[in-house]
């Protein structure tokens, strides 16, 4: 992968007592799009050439685009996360895989953050965004919280994505903590984009999936048809995503919380 020029998404899972993460200035932040169609999502860019960066988020926690280098095509295809326990799915959130539900809308909403409570009340959901245009990286911070009276066994977060990195079929692989999905004859440098996770207090376990295989109304937080950890077997459409096993989560007391970072 050291010849690929690697977009990193970066996932980091929290569950404690935390703020959410403030974004960096200096390594660029989310600015406001008014094309974007969200309240409170937003596009930024910075560079040129092979240093070119552009990346977008939608108020709801998903990000729709990511692009590098100049005049590249989108990288990101779809996007989206889950919640679930042994109670079932609390929550999926899509942009490009067509579903949506089980979260209300944000009751707070920045470029860079926002919170959502699952409809059956049960967990609160921050989410932080920090971009370092540098290493083409954007480091998303998780933190879940338990908001019933109750314990909740089995609690998972996941992580999911599409990259058609120069159409819908592309080469793809997995390791313990990341999936990514790459060009392999689009040209040196090569293009791709890796999930990874960054919180190493939790189990992870990171696939690759088939698309046509790929229904989060349905898997939730388990993936369906997965391939086994190394080089995909084919050359298609693939979708990836790193899943956080949490496993029971106390009710939290005022200004208590569970984090996590992918």
């Amino acid at each position: 992968m050291k010849a690929l020029s690697t977009t990193l998404l970066a996932l980091l899972l929290t569950v404690a007592s935390t703020s959410p993460v403030a974004a960096d200035a200096e390594r660029g932040t989310f600015k406001p799009d008014p094309f974007s169609g969200e309240e409170a999502g937003g596009c930024t860019q910075s560079g040129t050439g092979e240093a070119y960066f552009k990346t977008c988020t939608t108020s709801f926690g998903a990000l729709q685009e990511i692009r590098s280098p100049s005049g590249a095509t989108n990288l990101l295809h779809s996007d989206g996360y889950a919640l679930c326990s042994a109670l079932g799915i609390h929550g999926v959130e899509t942009i490009g895989f067509g579903v949506g539900f089980g979260f209300g809308v944000p009751t707070y909403s920045t470029p860079t953050s926002n919170i959502r409570v699952t409809t059956d009340g049960r967990f609160k959901v921050t989410q932080t965004f920090l971009r370092d245009a540098l290493e083409k990286e954007i480091i998303i911070t998780v933190t879940i919280r338990n908001q019933s009276t109750t314990a909740i066994a089995g609690v998972k977060f996941t992580r999911f994505f599409d990259a058609d990195v120069v159409d819908s079929s592309d080469f793809a692989g997995a390791t313990k903590a990341s999936a990514f999905i790459y060009d392999k004859y689009g040209g040196e440098p090569g293009r791709g984009l890796e999930l990874s996770a960054r919180t190493y207090t939790y189990v992870t376990n990171a696939e690759i999936v088939p698309y046509t295989n790929f229904d989060p109304a349905v898997t939730g937080c388990t993936a369906a048809g997965a391939s086994p950890n190394g080089l995909a077997p084919v050359f298609q459409d693939w979708t990836g995503r790193v899943t956080y096993t949490i496993g029971t989560t106390r009710p939290a007391p005022a200004r208590s919380s569970s984090s996590c970072t992918a």
